[in-house]
């Protein structure tokens, strides 16, 4: 009997010790999206309740490429495409579509790249499928306009998990306890942690820092945009975010490893700094604000006279339920 991928992590721990969260993530989140079959079923997203959401996002691009594209073609690479349905609504949009050279796809999940060559088979030619930064950045024209997408991408990535009380802090990680996972303490010596944050339970990311600086990078050398879609937070409450979810169902993060979808609250505001060092102007909004500000009432209208159903669920769905998501522009 081949030993499940919880099993793999137990024997992982109990030869080399406790591994830091952002490894478990890592490791957990890997076989997750590379083999587990009930990806689509354990949660949804934007997209997945509404053609709207892509096709705002589109109307948000041409207004942006119209601003300060200076008629060069547009290369739009979207990090974590899920399925591909949102590039599809995004291209609905022809006139943006028109001036569309390259769609850079990035993603690790052989099992999701599949599901996009399907979603978006009448657009083969134009894409290409990446799964570093540096094969995207190499392959990136000179002459071409850049427009970042990511839905739902950085709150899939690993991060730390430090917590502070005064001048202690220490490191969660994960062991194993009585043959089971469990959640420990390490001692560390991030002093700057130490000075720079509340007590309490701080996350950060080098994952983060690495795209974002990745993003402003490129931006800023070819001219373009950026819009970062996500559920999270501005004001830091210094807890824990980590959830994890299967079948629709929230369970601990160390129930069901390799087998649920693990994600964590984005720091908005941490974005905002990143962006700013490299001398980058921003906006965040929330998502109903963004979503009403480029006309998805006006959309919604237009869908109902050519009989869509259930387009008033939709827009409730999309500009009330989803209440905790942030846009950022760039």
């Amino acid at each position: 009997m081949s030993k499940t991928f919880k099993d793999k992590i137990i024997d992982l721990i109990r030869q080399h010790g406790p591994i830091p969260m952002d490894q478990f993530i890592s490791l957990s989140s890997y076989n997750y999206y590379n083999n587990c079959n009930s990806i689509v079923n354990d949660f949804i997203t934007a997209p997945q309740v509404s053609q709207m959401f892509g096709e705002i996002v589109g109307i948000w691009a041409l207004s942006e490429y119209l601003k300060k594209g200076n008629e060069k073609p547009i290369t739009i690479i979207e990090l974590g495409p899920g399925s591909g349905i949102m590039m599809l609504d995004i291209l609905r949009n022809k006139k943006l579509a028109n001036k569309i050279q390259n769609i850079f796809l990035y993603d690790i999940s052989q099992k999701l790249i599949e599901d996009q060559k399907k979603n978006l088979k009448n657009y083969l030619g134009l894409i290409k499928w990446f799964s570093s930064t540096q094969e995207i950045e190499e392959n990136i024209q000179d002459d071409q306009y850049i427009i970042f997408v990511a839905n739902e991408f950085f709150d899939a990535l690993p991060i730390k998990q430090y917590y502070k009380n005064q001048d202690m802090i220490k490191e969660v990680c994960v062991a194993v306890t009585n043959y089971e996972l469990s959640l420990v303490l390490s001692g560390t010596n991030n002093t700057k942690i130490c000075s720079d944050h509340n007590d309490g339970i701080i996350e950060i990311s080098a994952y983060w820092e690495n795209y974002l600086d990745f993003i402003s990078t490129i931006i800023k050398k070819h001219c373009g945009s950026a819009i970062i879609i996500d559920y999270g937070y501005i004001i830091n409450e210094f807890k824990s975010s980590l959830q994890s979810v299967k079948n629709h169902q929230k369970c601990h993060i160390l129930e069901h490893p390799g087998e649920s979808d693990i994600t964590s609250l984005v720091n908005f505001s941490y974005f905002a700094e990143i962006f700013q060092k490299h001398i980058l102007d921003i906006e965040i909004r929330t998502q109903e604000d963004f979503l009403l500000k480029f006309g998805i009432e006006d959309r919604a209208e237009v869908l109902k006279k050519n009989g869509s159903k259930n387009i008033e669920w939709q827009l409730e769905f999309l500009l009330k339920k989803m209440n905790n998501f942030f846009v950022i522009t760039v």
